[in-house]
């Protein structure tokens, strides 16, 4: 809730503020839904100003992760802000490297999210790191009986309508107030929206005329469900993300692969996939990689076509690597 998240919010920021390199703090608690990366309110960002003085940068960001421990129900993710950007570009995820698992069933991608991480959780170079949270939440689940349904002369798709506006409301118009405009929705009251027995009663007309009440075409529970079922390409999928301190992102990134191809064992219909910051620079490499070929190539021919000699512009080229070593000790 937003208003625990501010709780748990006073309590990160009053443990970044004890430290004496940390000058002030700024919190975002949630972002709105039209917002270019939003957020419910269980998220918040914290933006922190800090100057470095006995401790050097390593040091001072490792202190914090300790120290942000104590902090009861949270995972931390510690960054920039343009980096944090980048990343959920890349991979959809605020941070360094994303291990996306792929597959059918919630309770199996659960599991093996764990084992991940477990394994994750060995490798040096590995901080921040966590599951995509998820959790079961309650629900008031309307599970239509097809064949009630079918015996008043309805159709699934009408009573699952005439649920979804009752509960969810309708916009049928708009009232205008000066130069603003509002929604006009149409909705059931308040008390049949959260009783289960009441909403039971709601009466559904039959195309024979019939008013029916609800809860003779559907099963109306309440019960519990995921608080978020995230999809990519329709598939389903759950995150372990981290962040890399110490070591390189690429390094780092192949230690993790071959770790969870030996350790986790994947059942059919399950892959992973990997994102973040390292598939950029992979890509980057490859293309300054082929640009210099291009570019060697380029100068090769010049020289050729100005010596008409293979043998002279070989030679010439050879003294590249020197003149490199040279313009390296000149910076």
């Amino acid at each position: 809730s937003l208003e625990e998240s501010d709780r748990r919010g006073e309590i990160a920021e009053e443990v970044l503020l004890s430290n004496e390199e940390i000058l002030s703090t700024a919190r975002r608690t949630g972002r709105a839904e039209l917002d270019e990366h939003a957020q419910e309110v269980n998220g918040a960002e914290i933006d922190v100003r800090f100057q470095l003085r006995e401790r050097d940068r390593e040091e001072f960001l490792s202190s914090l992760r300790q120290q942000l421990r104590i902090v009861p129900g949270t995972h931390f993710s510690i960054g920039q802000p343009i980096s944090h950007r980048i990343d959920h570009m890349l991979s959809g995820t605020r941070a360094a490297v994303a291990v996306k698992l792929f597959g059918p069933d919630l309770l199996t991608l659960r599991s093996l999210a764990q084992r991940i991480r477990e394994v994750m959780t060995e490798i040096p170079g590995v901080v921040d790191l966590q599951i995509e949270p998820q959790t079961h939440v309650p629900q008031l689940q309307v599970r239509l009986d097809r064949d009630a349904i079918a015996a008043q002369g309805l159709s699934m798709f009408e009573v699952s309508q005439m649920v979804d506006v009752g509960m969810n409301g309708e916009i049928v118009g708009q009232i205008l107030d000066d130069q603003r405009a509002w929604d006009l929705q149409v909705r059931l009251m308040e008390e049949y929206r959260t009783d289960p027995t009441a909403i039971g009663r709601i009466r559904v007309e039959a195309p024979n005329g019939n008013s029916v009440p609800l809860m003779e075409l559907a099963d109306i529970v309440v019960d519990s469900g995921p608080n978020r079922i995230s999809r990519e390409d329709v598939q389903r999928k759950i995150v372990v993300q981290c962040n890399v301190a110490g070591r390189d992102i690429r390094t780092t990134v192949n230690e993790i692969r071959s770790r969870i191809q030996e350790s986790v064992a994947f059942p059919a219909e399950y892959y992973v996939v990997y994102g973040g910051q390292f598939e950029s620079e992979a890509e980057a490499s490859r293309l300054v990689g082929l640009l210099s070929s291009v570019a060697i190539l380029a100068v090769f021919c010049l020289l050729y076509l100005a010596f008409s000699s293979f043998r002279l512009a070989a030679l010439m080229m050879c003294n590249l690597p020197l003149a490199l070593i040279g313009g390296i000790a000149a910076v």
